[in-house]
């Protein structure tokens, strides 16, 4: 009989990876929120290597997003990279835009 080890996350990582990756370029804050969990290494190390090939700063906060709360080493690069998100990357959907964004014209 084959013994198979595998940490509790890690058979998920790869549907998570692709929903993921729709949600944040789709910019649906809530389907990225409802898929936020504690992230096998391997699932972080893949959205660590995919926030390059994202479009714009909405984007890429939504990555950060997802993964805010993972305290593994593999996510270092994109939490550095917070520094130079815009203040209004979070687009309107962001419950702190509107008070950032001024009064409507």
């Amino acid at each position: 009989m084959e013994t198979v080890e595998a940490r509790q996350y890690d058979i998920s990582d790869a549907s998570l990876l692709h929903a993921l990756l729709a949600a944040i370029r789709a910019g649906d804050r809530g389907a990225v929120e409802r898929l936020r969990q504690p992230f096998g290494e391997n699932l972080l190390k893949a959205l660590v290597e995919a926030y390059p090939s994202l479009d714009d700063w909405t984007q890429r906060a939504h990555l950060i997003r997802a993964v805010s709360g993972n305290h593994d080493p593999a996510v270092a690069p994109v939490m550095a990279a917070i520094l130079d998100i815009p203040d209004d990357a979070g687009g309107p959907d962001d419950p702190t835009w509107h008070a950032r964004s001024g009064p409507s014209d």
